[in-house]
Formats: structure tokens, C-alpha cells, sequence
């Protein structure tokens, strides 16, 4: 489908979801595709919105009113959104047959000199069923011209629905504002030809009329009637006038005072003379028209009978008297009653016509518009001539009499019509002089108030602009503050990188020579434990660390001055929550970690001060807080710089707390933890020691308690057996809960720090692979770090990057949400401790595929959806083969959701933390010196 539509399809709903869900699929069926369809629903207050958001379709626009504003304003508002090049408005009521969008595009297309066409209909009552008398379809479907002007006297015959047009045509001549309700459409069809539009109609039934008793162009007659009188005075008759076609307004007024469908009585109709003929003198617009029309004088006006006899009366005192008709006095009542009479016949006579046969137009020339109070006179004069006809030939007289009359009648209508185009000229010119006066002072006052307003603006801008000059300007200082010491670090780094570059290619040429067999082990991975632990035992694989350490410094410290020169995108971060009052005098526990970001440990933090608040009085201490932060609510100090183990255990004396909790991960943050774990020995309070990712812990005889992520890092790196536990870190699996029942097809995706202590920088390659192979298929990446940068260039030169979305960091609570559009969740790691973000997914009821190593097969509780580490092409088939098998996905994903809520829930968790930290304050700390390191 094109990125623009051709076709804008408006659909206005008011309580109308009975039959709404018909009319969208219709739409949406079409065999032609290249539409959009916007839909006002005008405050309903059934369900029609839910009813239009079950439709999943990107060319739905949906706008709600919060109060009902009518059809016309709705309408109104749509107006603008309209793409198309062509515009068609549906109710929401009525639907298309599937091919009716594809011909009428092709006919517009093939008739570049339409500017509208319509179709035949097919009439349905409010069931659906197709009614025995479609009487509607008699009327829509007739045989007719509609560039015609003798068509548009006898009422509306084009099927609203059925309408496709220009937008250019609808953009310039619809008039929203007619302030009509029940003919608003034939208004506009009527001034579109008026204007010179150009009309065609397909007889073919592509359109079905809804008509169930409801339909509003039927609820009340007596105003639609009002409504067509004020269509013909205020639009028809002045272009028929201008055409030289008075004879169609003489039909159109015999048209409506012989309506039989409308309760209107004959004094009513009688006024309805007086007021087309007068109405362009008397009356503005058609509000002006309803209020003359009910007022107390006006009722009592038609309450007389008398009324049209009176008005011939005097027309034929004036004509007498100017010489224009020759005829007897006519003063007995008797002979005005025979008139009226006779007109009444006449005019009825002319209707009954209507439906027989209609009369060929005689050829007119255009003429300019003439005044409308000398056109009035000669419509009654036109009236009266058909009047004195039916007199003259109920008193017998000769042809030739009759003849002699109408002579002398149309010598006097040309004389008088002359005159009269003469003073039409002139007011004509008058007025357009007055109209283009007008419009240029309008016009330098809008120019005016628009100047005025660029002023302002511009006014802000530049104190908006100062503000961020002197924010920027704060800003560079820090930065060159932080520049002079990160210079001094990777200085530092350099040199420690020059002294090992021999030592990391014999330990390179090393791991090259073990990949093969590194392979073959991890795919036997539970039938050789006692291998692996040998090989993590030996030593060979820490040679690395150093030049990790060294490359994520590297990486962290040149994020961190790119993020301060990007353009900020600030996140809501998550708060944190008071689930239970606070005691008095409680315990204090200070806790550290390296980065206070979005990861496991830092989550893992918030979850004790949230669900441990009210027992223990809690901070924390860091060496990196992001901007803005992932988490408010918490105390947090940051202790960013090297040597400042005196700083912390200045801290550690003004909080005093009982216990200090150091979440340790080691890796390029050692040192920072060093001078932690040396200000903590000095302080001689209880010492817990986290291990949260696969390094062996922190040695110190002041660690009280040392707890493990998982079975396997104890494992691997346990210490001691009498003081350790194995805790797995619990999730909030109220916050990890799916809001929508359908489970996605196509996403697959993964949520980590893009950084070295879990993945590396062939990680992505999986993700291309499936993009690659399955081009509909999206990929979530959520995270910032490191490796963002370079998974983007990966991904860019696979030429994939339309199926990629790289979040960056994003705040924890906004992490279900993309959760949530993800079919599956892939771990492509080369490290994994315990993986929280996995049990997330697990809850959420995702599968979890990735390489097996670490503890991943600990969480999963098997080893099916595991690829052999770094074997990507491996990995890739599992995910392909779990994309397309939805049923094994939903099994799966029931079965990941029980054994999160059973074995990885933050209850849990938080009682095992709490036995270790009661068992732990059973004394409070002194201030003794702790051993030396």
C-alpha cells in the first residue's frame, strides 16, 4: 500500500454499534486497498468505541468527542486529516459491496472532468434483510441527468454512502456550517452544481441502504419540509434565475404547496409562496427563516385562509391599474374564490405530471443575477398569468382574448426584465466593489495579528534560548572537569594495555585453540560439570578479565560523554512505593553497588526497601547514578572518583548503619568495590556480600554472610559452606503481568545492559540472522550501553534495520509494555549468573531461548530451548522454529508463567533476606576497626 492514501473515508458514529461492526468490515474488504478511514464517534453511549478498536488496522483513525457536537461538526473536524486524493463520507449505518472503492477509482481515474460520482443502492432494513417494497431504491436508482438542472427540483436522489469525490471539490464548496440537519447532503450536491461541478451516476448496486425506522433524514417531516424551502430560496432559485429558468422555480413552488407527505396545512402552504418568492430580501439564513416561521405574528398571519386570495387581489388592483392586464373588476368574493380555486387545480395538475412525465428544459442562455425583490414580482407574475388562464377559461373567453392578454403580459415582463438587468448590473458591480474592499482589510488585519504573533513567539524562543545558553554553558564546565579526569584514567589504561598486549595474544592464541572444544563441552554441559568446573578452576579464562575490564571502562566513560552531547530523552523514573508504616528506632542497612541503573541488582535493592522499609531504615551508596535516574524515592549517595574509601567510611559513620550490603560484581568496577569493602572493615558492622554474577566473591574475614545469585555460581565460585546461601532474585510479578490476552507472532527481542559482563558483540548476530531469513518478523532491542553503537552499525550493513527498534535505557516500570509486543525472548549470552529479565519473560508467559551456559538452564528447568554457546546459526533455528508453531509457544509460555510464580517471586525473596538480616541484628555494630585487607 502506498504511504499516501488515495481514498479518505469518513464514518461520524452516534449509538449506532448495532450496525457500525457491519459497516468497518465492508471497508476494510474492499478488493481496492489504498484507503484510510477516519472515524468520529460523536460521545456515544453505547459501545461503539469498543467496537471500533477491535478492528486492528494501522489505516484506522479514530477520534472521540468528549461531548455530542452533531454530525456537522464532527464532520468538520475530520476535514483537515483527509489524505486522498479522493473523499467519500459513509454512515455508519449504511456499508459497500466489496468492489464499489475499486470502480469508482477507475471510473475518476478514466473521467478526469468528474468531479462526483455515485451509484444505484440496495436497500436493507435495520436486520439486514432485503425488504419486498424498497421504495428507496425506486428513488436512488431512477433514470436520471444529474447535470441537469430540471433534476434538482424534484428533491435529492443520490444515496449519501454512495458518493465518491474530488477532495479538492469537498475542500473548497462543502458547507459544514448550513445549519441543516436533515438535508445537509442535497444542500452541498446542489451548491457543487451551482458551481459548475460536473456529475456522473453508476447503475450498479454498489452501495446498501440501511433504512430502519431510526434514520434521521426521516424523524421529523415538517422540518425537512422548512429545510427545503430554505434550499431552493437560498441556493436554487438564484442560479436558476441566472440561468433564465423561471419556469422550474414556477414548478419547484407548485412542487412543495402540493406535497402530500409533510403536515403542513394549506395556510402553511400558502405562506410558502410568499416566502421562496420573497426570501432572498427578507431572510439571511435559515435560522433567521425558523424563527420568522414560528413567531406568535406569523402564526396568526397563517391562520387566515385569505392569505393567498388577498395576495392575488392586489397584485391583479397594481396590474390593472399599470395597464397590465385587461379583465373586469373583480371585486365579488365569489370570483377570488374561483381563482384560488382554479390556481390550486393547476398546481396540482403540474405535480401529478411530475411523476409521469417530466417536461424537456428549454435551452437558456446565462444572464447575470438580477435583485431579488424585482425577481419576486415577476415569479408572482409568472403565478398569476397561470391563475388568470383557469379564469379566463372558466368565463369562456376566445383564444384570441387570452392571447391579446398574454402579449400585453410579456411586453410589460420585458420591459420590466430590462430594467430590471440594468439596476441588477449596477448593484451587482456595487456590491463586488464593497465585497474586495472587504476582503483586503480582513486580510491586513489577519496579516496584522499573525505579525503580532510570530513577534511573541519569536520573543519566547529568545529567552528560551538564553536559558539553554547559560544551562549549556554550566554544563561545558562540568564536562571539561570530567574530561581532565576521564584523560587521566584511559592514560592509566593505555599503559596498563600497552604492558599486556604480549601476555592477551598468548592467552588469545589459547582460547582459539580450546573453541572447538569449548563447543563440544557446553553441548554435554549436565554430563560433564565436574570438566567445567576444572576449566573455570584453572584459571585460563580470567586472563581475559583485564582487557574487559579495560574496554568497558573505556566504553562506560565514552557513553557517558556522548549521552551528555545527545538530546535528552527524560524517562519517568519508577518510584518508590511505602507498602507498611515505618517503625521507630529501626536497624539501619547501607547498600552499595556500582552503577544504580535498570539492572537485576539495582531492581533487587528497590524490592527490599519497598517490601523491608517498614523493618530496616535504608541507603544507598554508588559510584554512577544516570541522568535522570531509573529510581526515585530511594536515599542515594554517589561516591564517583578513586581514593575515596575516606569519603565512604565518613558516610558509614554518620549513618552508622547495622548492617552494610555490598552487591558485588567485580569485573572493571574492582576498585570502586575495594575502597568500599576497606571503609566497611573499619566500621566493624555485619558485612553481606551479594555475588550476582559468575566472579568469585570479594575474600574478607569481615563478610558476615555471603549469598549467591544461583546454583551455579555457588558452584563455581562458592567460598565457604557455613556462611553462604543461594537466593534467587525475586521479580514483581504484579508489575509483570500481560494487559492484552493476544500474545504477539512476529517480535522477538531481549532486554539487558548492552555491555561485556553478559554479552559481547557478535550477540546481535542472531537477531539479524532471523530478520534476514523471516523479513516480517521485528526485533526489540531494550537497553543502552557499550555495545549499542556497534550492534547498530551490525544491523545497519545487513541491511535489516526497518525490523529493528533500539530503545536505549529505558525505566523499569515502562519495561512490561515491551514485554508485551515481544513472541519471544531471546538470551544470547556468553555469562549468565541468574538472569531476572529472563524470569520477567517467563511470567509474562513468553518463551525463553538463548545459549546455554551460566544458570540458564537453572531458570528454564530444562535445556530444549538451548543452543551450544556462540552457536548462533543453532539459535536461530530454534526461534524460527518457535515463531512458526504457535501452539508449542503458548504451551511453553503456560508452563515458563508456573515456574516463575513458583521458584523466582520477590516474596520469596524478600523473607530469605529477611532471616539473614534478623539473624544479623541480634547486636548492633561498634565503631572498631576491622581487619586489614
Amino acid at each position: 500500500m502506498a504511504s499516501t492514501p488515495l481514498v479518505s473515508i469518513k464514518i461520524t458514529s452516534y449509538n449506532y454499534g448495532v450496525y457500525l461492526a457491519r459497516t468497518i468490515e465492508s471497508v476494510l474488504s474492499q478488493t481496492y486497498r489504498n484507503f484510510e478511514i477516519i472515524i468520529v464517534d460523536d460521545s456515544s453511549r453505547d459501545n461503539s468505541v469498543e467496537i471500533i478498536n477491535s478492528f486492528k488496522d494501522d489505516r484506522i483513525h479514530l477520534l472521540i468527542n468528549e461531548v455530542n457536537i452533531g454530525a456537522a461538526a464532527s464532520s468538520k473536524k475530520v476535514r483537515p486529516m483527509c489524505r486522498g486524493k479522493y473523499f467519500c463520507s459513509l454512515d455508519s449505518d449504511d456499508y459497500f459491496a466489496p468492489d464499489k472503492l475499486e470502480k469508482q477509482v477507475d471510473f475518476m481515474e478514466s473521467n478526469p472532468d468528474v468531479d462526483l460520482v455515485a451509484t444505484h443502492v440496495t436497500e436493507v432494513d435495520g436486520a439486514g434483510n432485503f425488504p419486498e417494497n424498497a421504495v428507496h431504491e425506486l428513488w436512488f436508482n431512477e433514470d436520471i441527468d444529474l447535470n441537469n438542472a430540471e433534476t434538482w427540483i424534484w428533491g435529492n436522489h443520490i444515496c449519501h454512502s454512495s458518493v465518491l469525490m474530488k477532495k479538492a471539490l469537498a475542500a473548497q464548496l462543502w458547507d459544514y456550517d448550513c445549519g441543516l440537519t436533515y438535508t445537509p447532503d442535497w444542500y452541498n450536491w446542489i451548491r457543487f452544481f451551482c458551481h459548475g461541478a460536473k456529475f456522473a451516476m453508476m447503475p450498479e448496486r454498489l452501495t446498501f441502504y440501511r433504512y430502519h425506522g431510526e434514520n434521521i433524514t426521516h424523524k421529523d417531516p415538517s422540518r425537512k419540509y422548512w429545510e427545503t424551502v430554505y434550499i431552493y430560496s437560498r441556493l436554487l432559485f438564484p442560479y436558476l434565475i441566472m440561468i433564465n429558468r423561471p419556469d422550474l422555480i414556477i414548478r419547484a413552488i407548485r412542487n412543495m404547496i402540493c406535497q402530500e407527505n409533510y403536515p403542513v396545512d394549506v395556510a402553511q402552504r400558502n405562506f410558502v409562496i410568499n416566502l421562496l418568492l420573497d426570501y432572498s430580501r427578507e431572510f439571511r439564513d435559515f435560522e433567521d427563516m425558523m424563527k420568522y416561521t414560528s413567531s406568535s405574528g406569523t402564526c396568526a398571519y397563517l391562520q387566515h385562509e385569505s392569505v393567498w386570495q388577498t395576495s392575488l387581489k392586489e397584485l391583479l388592483k397594481g396590474l390593472r391599474t399599470h395597464g397590465a392586464v385587461a379583465c373586469p373588476a373583480l371585486s365579488p368574493e365569489s370570483e377570488l374564490q374561483e381563482i384560488s380555486a382554479a390556481l390550486a387545480m393547476t398546481t396540482r395538475t403540474s405535480a401529478s405530471a411530475r411523476y409521469s412525465k417530466k417536461p424537456e428544459s428549454p435551452a437558456g442562455e446565462f444572464r447575470p443575477e438580477v435583485n431579488a425583490d424585482v425577481t419576486a414580482k415577476l415569479l408572482w407574475l409568472e403565478l398569476l398569468r397561470a391563475a388568470w388562464e383557469n379564469v379566463a377559461a372558466s368565463r369562456g373567453l376566445t383564444i384570441a382574448e387570452q392571447d391579446q392578454q398574454l402579449a400585453a403580459n410579456a411586453a410589460q415582463l420585458v420591459e420590466l426584465n430590462q430594467s430590471l438587468v440594468r439596476h441588477g448590473e449596477q448593484t451587482e458591480e456595487f456590491r463586488n466593489e464593497l465585497e474586495e474592499k472587504n476582503d483586503k482589510l480582513a486580510e491586513r488585519d489577519q496579516q496584522l495579528a499573525e505579525r503580532d504573533q510570530q513577534l511573541a513567539e519569536r520573543d519566547q524562543q529568545l529567552a528560551e534560548r538564553d536559558q539553554q545558553l547559560a544551562a549549556s554553558a554550566a554544563q561545558l564546565v562540568e564536562l571539561n572537569k570530567s574530561l581532565v579526569r576521564h584523560r587521566e584514567q584511559t592514560e592509566e589504561c593505555r599503559k596498563e594495555l600497552k604492558e599486556k598486549n604480549d601476555k592477551l595474544a598468548e592467552r588469545d592464541r589459547q582460547l582459539a585453540a580450546n573453541a572447538a572444544q569449548l563447543v563440544e563441552l557446553n553441548k554435554s554441559l549436565v554430563r560433564h560439570k565436574e570438566q567445567i568446573h576444572e576449566i573455570f578452576n584453572s584459571g585460563g579464562w580470567r586472563t581475559t578479565v583485564f582487557f574487559r575490564t579495560a574496554v568497558r571502562s573505556i566504553g562506560k566513560m565514552t557513553e557517558a560523554l556522548l549521552s551528555k552531547l545527545r538530546p535528552r530523552i527524560v524517562n519517568k523514573p519508577y518510584k518508590v512505593r511505602k507498602l507498611r508504616p515505618y517503625n521507630n528506632d529501626r536497624p539501619r542497612i547501607a547498600h552499595a553497588l556500582a552503577n544504580f541503573m535498570t539492572g537485576g541488582s539495582s531492581r533487587l535493592v528497590i524490592d527490599l526497601i519497598e517490601h523491608l522499609g517498614h523493618l530496616y531504615e535504608q541507603e544507598i551508596i554508588t559510584s554512577y547514578v544516570p541522568d535522570p535516574p531509573a529510581y526515585s524515592g530511594a536515599t542515594v549517595h554517589e561516591f564517583r572518583d578513586r581514593g575515596n574509601h575516606n569519603d565512604i567510611l565518613a558516610y558509614f559513620r554518620k549513618f552508622k548503619p547495622d548492617i552494610i550490603h555490598i552487591h558485588y560484581w567485580g569485573d572493571c568496577d574492582y576498585n570502586w568495590y575495594h575502597e568500599v569493602f576497606q571503609a566497611a572493615e573499619k566500621t566493624g558492622c555485619k558485612i553481606v556480600e551479594n555475588i550476582n554474577t559468575p566472579v568469585e566473591p570479594y575474600i574478607s574475614d569481615a563478610v558476615s554472610h555471603y549469598v549467591y545469585v544461583s546454583k551455579y555460581v555457588y558452584e563455581t565460585f562458592g567460598h565457604s559452606e557455613r556462611n553462604s546461601s543461594i537466593v534467587y532474585p525475586g521479580s514483581d510479578f504484579e508489575l509483570f503481568v500481560r494487559q492484552k490476552e493476544d500474545i504477539p507472532d512476529e517480535c522477538i527481542g531481549m532486554v539487558y545492559r548492552l555491555e561485556s559482563d553478559k554479552l559481547d558483540e557478535k550477540a546481535i548476530e542472531v537477531f539479524i540472522k532471523v530478520a534476514q531469513r523471516r523479513p516480517g518478523t521485528k526485533v526489540l532491542i531494550v537497553g543502552g550501553g557499550t555495545f549499542l553503537e556497534i550492534y547498530r552499525k551490525a544491523v545497519h550493513e545487513a541491511g535489516v534495520s526497518r525490523s529493528f527498534v533500539f530503545t536505549k535505557y529505558v525505566p523499569y516500570n515502562s519495561l512490561p509494555k515491551y514485554y508485551e509486543r515481544m513472541s519471544i525472548f531471546v538470551a544470547p549470552v556468553w555469562n549468565e549468573s541468574f538472569g531476572q529479565v529472563s524470569s520477567f519473560a517467563m511470567n509474562m508467559g513468553i518463551p525463553v531461548a538463548g545459549y546455554n551456559v551460566g544458570a540458564l538452564s537453572e531458570i528454564l528447568g530444562n535445556e530444549e530451548l538451548l543452543a551450544p554457546p556462540g552457536d548462533s546459526d543453532r539459535l536461530v533455528e530454534i526461534v524460527i522454529g518457535l515463531l512458526n508453531d504457535r501452539a508449542k509457544r503458548l504451551s511453553i509460555g503456560k508452563l515458563n508463567r508456573k515456574r516463575a510464580q513458583d521458584s523466582f517471586s520477590v516474596e520469596a525473596m524478600v523473607e530469605r533476606y529477611a532471616s539473614i538480616y534478623k539473624d544479623l541484628t541480634a547486636g548492633r555494630c561498634t565503631d572498631a576497626p576491622g581487619p586489614a585487607k
